[in-house]
């Protein structure tokens, strides 16, 4: 299969490239570019998962000022009915000596073939989400951040694929192949087929989307997007999976001991049950140009309320056997303990609710919750930005970590972070 996969892509391209250069004239070519220079400081805690510090000093997290260049490139060409786009981001680390790394977030090709047909072949970003924050329907896109949804730092990078879609009026049907190239070997792998129908009814954008992997149960999911008057949007997406291939801590399942290796398993791999993670949400425009967005996401193979207290007893247990004779192997069972945490949150229920205002154009000052809404912990993310003149802006952005003892956001290692910086947009 990797084989037909290879010559698959290859042919697309070929093919692509070959009508490229068939149809040189009427060429229209675009750029945009990013710049972002900031300085980043993180503020860690104690907690039950690291009561001195040394498992955040394992991890090799940077406790001081971390300075950083961030330039991001945009291409695009139109010949045509071909058309090409390129996003580049290079990016300069500082806090001890400088780090530097350059990488292709997006690179892809796109041709109409016949009236309503389109092929597109490489690396792309493909948003099938209604969603702001979650995107459970997003089967081929990379997580959002929730600093950063809408990727403009261009940090996301898109997966390998070849999508054919065709586009009838009121109505679109895509199938997409897609899998992870590995530059000098020749084979493809995390081979996974996608397939979304969309169709407007009322006024109400609906899309069914399905995706088959190799190693996995299918996914099945629909979402919907509708508008009500000049400033209300609702939104929903829902998506469905027979077992669970969430990792999970074997403390769950058995009494406190010291493993010897890595102790997350797919217990539910095997599962007959559905799991479903779905998610309900508005967005609603107040006068003086105010955004309001509320969402309300769930996800079946999150953590309970009663495992993740499984898991705080644990944390407590291995705090005991750092005194003792077995502190080397409770540390490491300690670190691999992090991975119970996610950047949006590991167990069931979440609220999300986003709020910006823009001033007068060009000044924004925005705020982001995320609240769990098993145990009251949260994240907040104020953000301001100010802009001077048509391609300047200057901005500042802090994520504080709140929750009592025990609770997911008020344990997480991480207290918060506080970025500044300016973007140059030209």
């Amino acid at each position: 299969m990797s084989k037909v996969c290879n010559t698959l892509f290859g042919t697309v391209v070929v093919l692509l490239t070959a009508s490229l250069c068939a149809n040189t004239a009427a060429a229209d070519f675009g750029w945009r570019s990013t710049g972002m220079y900031r300085i980043k400081h993180n503020e860690y805690r104690h907690g039950l998962f690291d009561p001195d510090g040394g498992t955040v000093d394992m991890m090799g997290l940077e406790r001081g000022a971390i300075y950083s260049l961030n330039q991001a490139i945009q291409l695009e060409l139109e010949i045509v009915s071909l058309s090409m786009h390129l996003d580049a981001l290079a990016t300069g680390l500082y806090s001890d000596a400088w780090d530097d790394d350059i990488e292709i977030t997006q690179l892809y090709v796109q041709h109409d073939l016949l009236d309503g047909w389109h092929v597109t072949a490489g690396r792309i970003i493909l948003r099938w989400g209604t969603g702001y924050s979650f995107n459970p329907t997003d089967v081929l896109a990379p997580e959002k951040e929730l600093a950063d949804p809408d990727n403009e730092e261009h940090r996301m990078k898109g997966r390998d694929l070849v999508k054919v879609e065709y586009f009838g009026g009121s109505y679109s049907a895509a199938a997409v192949l897609s899998g992870k190239v590995t530059p000098g070997e020749p084979r493809i792998d995390d081979l996974r087929a996608a397939f979304r129908l969309y169709k407007n009814v009322l006024d109400t954008d609906i899309s069914l989307i399905a995706s088959i992997a190799e190693k996995e149960t299918p996914l099945w999911g629909a979402n919907v997007s509708t508008v009500i008057g000049d400033r209300l949007e609702l939104h929903g997406e829902s998506i469905f999976q027979k077992g669970s291939y969430q990792g999970s801590h074997r403390a769950l399942s058995g009494e406190n001991e010291l493993f010897n290796e890595f102790p997350f398993n797919e217990s539910q791999r095997g599962s007959a049950g559905f799991y479903n993670r779905y998610l309900l949400g508005l967005q609603y425009t107040l006068p003086g140009n105010v955004t309001w967005t509320l969402e309300y996401y769930h996800q079946d193979h999150g953590y309970s309320k009663a495992e993740w207290e499984r898991l705080i007893s644990y944390s407590g247990y291995l705090d005991e056997q750092l005194a003792g004779v077995s502190a080397p192997l409770a540390r490491t069972n300690m670190l691999w303990s992090m991975n119970v945490f996610s950047p949006k949150g590991s167990m069931r229920d979440y609220l999300m609710s986003y709020m910006g205002i823009t001033i007068r154009q060009r000044h924004t000052v925005e705020m982001t919750l995320l609240l769990n809404l098993a145990d009251g912990s949260c994240i907040v993310l104020p953000e301001v930005h100010i802009g001077a003149g048509n391609h300047l802006t200057f901005y500042a952005r802090g994520s504080i970590l709140e929750g009592g003892m025990g609770t997911e956001f008020g344990e997480v290692f991480l207290a918060g972070y506080f970025e500044g910086g300016v973007r140059i947009r030209l």
